[in-house]
């Protein structure tokens, strides 16, 4: 399903409508459920596209979601042991709060000059 990549590395929107249709034609009697997902959602996966090109390959990958959960679990894995469900609750709480506080902080561009920090 290498086809699919292409889909969302296209240079426009449109470009990634054409290859989304020709990926359908391909792909959708083998794994139709794949296909329709992928229809279904391509307004939202596409969303990146109205944003400054160089933001692009960031914001259609998970690095940032997967970043937070390595966090997660570097904090977690010293405390071998939790007394009950709302402490490990706090401590996940706390992580998040403090990533969403960093990104706040943190513009990855400045939408008026449309020019990376």
């Amino acid at each position: 399903m290498v086809e699919a990549s292409k889909i969302y590395r296209a240079s426009s929107k449109e470009e990634a409508l054409r290859e989304l249709k020709h990926w359908s034609k391909v792909w959708g009697g083998i794994v139709p459920e794949a296909v329709h997902c992928l229809e279904e959602d391509f307004e939202e996966l596409t969303e990146f596209f109205q944003c400054p090109e160089f933001l692009w390959k960031s914001l259609r990958t998970t690095n940032v979601i997967e970043r937070v959960f390595r966090e997660v679990r570097r904090r977690t894995r010293p405390i071998s042991c939790f007394q009950n469900r709302d402490s490990v609750e706090r401590i996940i709480f706390a992580i998040f709060h403090r990533q969403n506080n960093l990104w706040k902080e943190k513009l990855l561009w400045d939408k008026k000059t449309t020019s990376k920090f």
